[in-house]
Formats: C-alpha cells, sequence, structure tokens
C-alpha cells in the first residue's frame, strides 16, 4: 500500500500583502515578480496569479513603486542605478546631485547625493549635467 503525501500549503500562509510588502521593503535593491516568488515560496499558476493581485493592489495603494525593468521597490527607496542631475558644486568642489525622476508627492523631498569622483569623467562636470550613475 503507497502512501499519498498531501501537499502543504504552509506557503500560502506566507503569501498576503504584509508578507510580500515586508519582503520588498526589506531588500536593499528593487526586486522582480520571480526574486519575490523565489523569496516566498510561491509555485504554481494560481499562486502567481495571486501574487501579481497583491502587487498591484499594492501599488494602488501606494505603497509600492513598480520601476523600469518590472522591479518594485518601496516609494522612498532609491534605484540601484539611476540619471541624476548635478544641482551644486560647492567651493571645495564636491558635487551634490539630486534625481532626475522623482515625484514629491509620492516620495518627499529629493535626498541630496553627494557625488564620488572617477578619474575620467568628473572634471566635466558642471551644474546641469546629468549623469548615469550607480547609487550605494
Amino acid at each position: 500500500m503507497r502512501k499519498i503525501k498531501q501537499k502543504s500549503k504552509d506557503h500560502m500562509k506566507e503569501l498576503n500583502k504584509e508578507s510580500v510588502y515586508g519582503f520588498i521593503s526589506s531588500s536593499p535593491a528593487p526586486v522582480t515578480k520571480r526574486e519575490i516568488a523565489k523569496a516566498l515560496a510561491v509555485k504554481g499558476g494560481e499562486n502567481r496569479i495571486i501574487l501579481k493581485k497583491i502587487l498591484k493592489s499594492l501599488e494602488k495603494e501606494g505603497a509600492v513603486v513598480k520601476a523600469a525593468g518590472s522591479t518594485y521597490s518601496i516609494p522612498q527607496a532609491m534605484p540601484s542605478v539611476s540619471i541624476i542631475e548635478v544641482c551644486m558644486i560647492d567651493i571645495d568642489g564636491d558635487v551634490y546631485a539630486r534625481p532626475v525622476n522623482w515625484n514629491e508627492d509620492i516620495q518627499g523631498a529629493p535626498p541630496k547625493i553627494e557625488v564620488i569622483p572617477d578619474n575620467k569623467h568628473f572634471p566635466k562636470l558642471r551644474e546641469c549635467s546629468r549623469i548615469l550613475a550607480r547609487l550605494s
């Protein structure tokens, strides 16, 4: 006589708005649907549909922002790579910038980003210059 092993639905207990939001907020970089599904052990078509609905509702509420490349992040969080614009160069030569794509209504005041120089293009920076930068 063969034993039939029932599939446990323990992972379904974790699949709710709080767990999805918690995973996205704890991630240092924006995450994709695939990464969320893998972290929460979401398998099967029905469960993936539930995950998509949860992500859409979080996005509609404004708790999560969908960025380029179908990545999700918290609205106040900065993406790992972004276009920034030089807004100030102080008397010591320190360069400060702000993100170009920043929604003040949702995300609040734009952060002040200090640009750390590389050897190639740093002397060419002027106010209002735009830079594709890796943020850390």
